[in-house]
């Protein structure tokens, strides 16, 4: 559940969509999915996006040399906003 953003201020999924906007067709439907998870696993973005893992592992490395995303814990992937 989302809560409303203060005035003047983005909620997280209107942040997400608009860094989206500037993105591949690919690119833009990992990136919304990392950000949709908040905190996805290849394993997991691959089942969602039907993608193969190496296909999805090299949009991953491309997002996040462009800065919009970062991995944690090994191989989850979060958002940037």
């Amino acid at each position: 559940v989302e809560t409303a953003a203060a005035p003047g201020r983005k909620t997280a999924a209107e942040a997400a969509a608009a860094t989206a906007a500037a993105l591949g067709a690919e690119e833009k439907r990992v990136y919304l999915e990392v950000a949709r998870q908040n905190g996805a696993s290849v394993d997991s973005l691959c089942a969602v996006l039907n993608f193969s893992p190496a296909l999805l592992s090299g949009i991953l490395a491309v997002l996040e040399i462009k800065g919009m995303i970062y991995h944690d814990q090994g191989k989850i992937f979060i958002a940037k906003f």
